[in-house]
């Protein structure tokens, strides 16, 4: 067996300050401009929930508490970027809107509650153990039902989008060709990895944040300078 040279050694030198292309840029600029009118405060974001929906009923309030802890250290010990600011007012009007969609589902079709889920399969272990793989892997068996990506994001869709069975939202290319998508994190602007298609299997971990009941165990936006903190 040959062993080829040793590539070069590869170096980073923008950790502290990164150098962005003049797209990334432009992007962060337009949501810097943004975020004076950005308020993460419960009542505020609870009603732009409400005006995005036309729905009033967030169901139990218990996560409400949480809400307004989580709120409290995004404003006192975040030190968010404007981009991250306005990121973050996105993602929580978005959860909050979920939550709104869930609970009026749940009002008029009251039945989804006695459906039972016939011998659940849970996936757990210690982080980087590879339970992400095997939830992958087992996800592909087209006998197994799980959460695509696309409806751990927003699991009540519109009529006009609603899939048939088995089928992709229409919004969204079909599974196995790559959907172009932008993730925010404060400073930091970073295409999505593929799996990157909306149909893709995704973990719980969307699914539990409409209360707020646990964080996401990976860390938050990064502060002013744009990175993450160590």
């Amino acid at each position: 067996m040959t062993v080829g040279a040793r590539p070069a050694p590869v170096r980073i030198d923008d950790l502290a300050h990164p150098r962005f292309s003049p797209e990334t840029t432009e992007i962060l600029t337009a949501m810097a401009a943004m975020a004076d009118d950005v308020r993460l405060e419960p009542d505020a974001l609870m009603e732009a929930a409400v005006a995005k929906t036309g729905l009033s009923d967030f169901g139990d309030d218990g996560f409400r508490e949480p809400l307004d802890v989580l709120c409290t250290a995004f404003r006192t010990e975040a030190g968010l970027s404007g981009p991250g600011l306005v990121s973050n007012h996105a993602l929580l009007v978005q959860l909050l809107a979920n939550r709104l969609l869930i609970q009026s589902l749940l009002r008029r079709h009251p039945e989804i509650h006695d459906v039972r889920i016939e011998a659940p399969i849970i996936v757990c272990g210690l982080p980087r153990t590879g339970t992400t793989h095997l939830h992958n892997l087992m996800a592909a068996d087209p006998a197994l039902r799980s959460l695509p990506y696309w409806e751990s994001l927003e699991p009540v869709l519109p009529e006009s989008e609603r899939p048939a069975p088995q089928g992709t939202r229409t919004r969204y290319r079909p599974r196995g060709q790559p959907m172009a998508s932008v993730h925010q994190k404060g400073g930091l602007v970073a295409v999505a990895r593929d799996p990157g298609n909306a149909s893709a299997p995704c973990e719980r971990v969307h699914r539990t944040r409409p209360g707020w009941a646990r964080s996401d165990r990976r860390r938050g936006p990064p502060k002013q300078g744009g990175r993450e903190p160590p």
